[in-house]
């Protein structure tokens, strides 16, 4: 006990501003322990797990336990405690130690040493048992660690071994103070526990050992925690990079960055509302303001260079291709791979003067090259123009390249 007061009386003092924590001998805040012969009772629903207030007096009770803690020989079972406090700290020390001015108001919890410890030494956070989950589920709270300090999330079936977990997640500290956002991966069709797990308490530089994690605000969501019903989880899939985005998805306006890849290719950006070229093989009409464009004779190639496609997609582009002979051929080249025809546009109707939009369905695959190839053009009346790059979910045909979409990437 006094060697707790010590410890909290060290990380009240480092983290400064308002910060309040009861060290009376007879008052430790402590949020209570998990006592595996007495077990608490199952939630009833996924919202009994949210907890603002970490049983700080009159408030709402919350359905959250300390771990027991247990020693590191041999293995580490949990070593540290979380403890309820209240007030903000200091923005100074906050954007010292963990990186933001911005702090918690109000009740958080709050567990940390200033000693070295060993490097699986942990702070667990144990929730109510919970009978099971249907389908995925939500976990949302914010925090704060400094350098070093990681948190998992972690399922663990009832009953089992501390740390016997069946499922955890990577370290979810990426921009303090978040909130974080967690899918828990269901249906979970047994007794479990959520369980919030800190460790990398062995920080020693700069003249800072130990390291502390502070959380707030957590909040659990699923559609059912009792009699559920088996939803597999299917993982989503992945975002496409941005940069992805950049080089494929594009109008062809003059702030698109996509036109940098025309400067060394036998493509031309137009933009006048005039037609190009005469009336029976030439380009009549735009499809949406300014397109690219290739005029023979010969082939004319348009290519772009080292596109990562992470997830399958649907690419779809607009072709104006009028006259006879007027050709459009994609070649996909992968890594140790001949290229590839993806394309071609010999059985487009050419008499008729209209853009036609085409799409292709692209596999995950680190791409070297795709290229648009103006395949011998017969001479100079021959044009054929290119416009509306999109790349779409083939499933949904939502547009992956959207600008609410690359905002978040």
């Amino acid at each position: 006990m006094e060697h707790l007061q010590y410890q909290l009386k060290l990380l009240q003092d480092k983290l400064g501003g308002d910060i309040e924590v009861d060290l009376s001998l007879t008052s430790i805040p402590l949020i209570k322990y998990r006592i595996p012969s007495s077990p608490n009772p199952f939630i009833s629903q996924s919202c009994d797990l949210d907890c603002f207030s970490f049983d700080a007096l009159g408030t709402t009770p919350c359905k959250w336990n300390n771990e027991i803690n247990e020693p590191c020989n041999p293995n580490c079972g949990d070593s540290l405690d979380f403890i309820r406090a209240k007030n903000s700290w200091g923005r100074k020390e906050s954007s010292l130690i963990f990186g933001t001015e911005t702090t918690a108001s109000k009740y958080y919890i709050i567990s940390g040493t200033d000693i070295k410890m060993n490097p699986e030494a942990t702070a667990m956070l144990v929730s109510n048992p919970i009978q099971c989950q249907e389908g995925d589920g939500q976990f949302i709270f914010r925090y704060w660690t400094s350098p070093g300090v990681s948190i998992q999330i972690c399922t663990r079936r009832f009953g089992s071994l501390m740390k016997d977990f069946t499922w955890c997640s990577g370290n979810v500290t990426i921009g303090d103070p978040g909130p974080i956002n967690l899918i828990i991966p269901g249906s979970i069709m047994y007794n479990f526990e959520l369980v919030l797990l800190a460790k990398g308490f062995n920080f020693d530089a700069f003249g800072s050992r130990g390291g502390i994690a502070i959380i707030d605000d957590i909040m659990y969501k699923a559609s059912s925690v009792q009699n559920c019903a088996n939803i597999p989880h299917i993982d989503p899939p992945p975002i496409l990079p941005k940069t992805t985005c950049t080089q494929l998805s594009c109008e062809f306006e003059e702030d698109d960055q996509c036109i940098e890849s025309l400067k060394y290719s036998g493509f031309w950006r137009y933009s006048d509302e005039e037609p190009l070229g005469n009336l029976h093989t030439g380009i009549r009409i735009p499809y949406k303001g300014s397109f690219i464009y290739a005029r023979g004779p010969g082939t004319k190639f348009y290519k772009i260079n080292n596109v990562n496609i992470n997830r399958q997609v649907a690419f779809e582009f607009c072709l104006y291709a009028p006259g006879d002979g007027a050709n459009l051929e994609i070649w996909g080249t992968i890594i140790n791979s001949n290229e590839t025809l993806l394309y071609s546009s010999n059985n487009i109707e050419h008499s008729n003067h209209q853009w036609t939009c085409q799409r292709l369905i692209f596999h995950p695959n680190n791409y070297t090259s795709i290229e648009f190839r103006a395949k011998k053009l017969p001479s100079q009346f021959s044009y054929v123009g290119l416009d509306g790059f999109k790349v779409l979910d083939p499933m949904t045909q939502q547009n992956l390249c959207s600008n609410d979409i690359v905002n978040l990437l």
